[in-house]
C-alpha cells in the first residue's frame, strides 16, 4: 500500500516538472527572437532574447520581467528535494518489502 502512494507521489513530481513552463508570448526582431517564459509554479515572467548574429554561438540574455511568490531556484530546489526524498523512500520500502519476503 505505501508502495503505492510513494509511486503516485513520484509521477505526479514528474508531470508537475513538465507543466511548469508556458511560454506566454514570442517575437521576432532582425537580430533574433525574444520569448516571455510563465513559471507557472511561482507566477514569474521571465524574458529570454536570443541574438542569432552572434558568432559562433547564439547569445541569450535572460531577465525577470515580473517577481513570483518565490525565486523560481527556490521552487526548483524544493521540487528537486522533494524527488528525491520520496525516490529513497520508495527504493527503501521496496528494499524492505524484498528482503522480508526472502524470510
Amino acid at each position: 500500500m505505501q508502495k503505492r502512494i510513494l509511486l503516485a507521489t513520484l509521477i505526479i513530481l514528474i508531470i508537475l516538472w513538465f507543466t511548469r513552463w508556458d511560454v506566454a508570448a514570442s517575437k521576432t526582431y532582425n537580430n533574433g527572437v525574444a520569448h516571455w517564459k510563465h513559471d507557472t509554479w511561482t507566477g514569474a515572467v521571465i524574458a529570454e532574447k536570443y541574438f542569432i548574429s552572434w558568432p559562433g554561438n547564439p547569445k541569450v540574455d535572460k531577465k525577470t520581467v515580473r517577481k513570483g511568490i518565490v525565486p523560481s531556484n527556490t521552487a526548483t530546489s524544493i521540487w528537486f528535494g522533494l524527488l528525491l526524498v520520496n525516490s529513497a523512500w520508495l527504493l527503501y520500502v521496496i528494499k524492505k518489502e524484498g528482503d522480508s519476503s526472502a524470510n
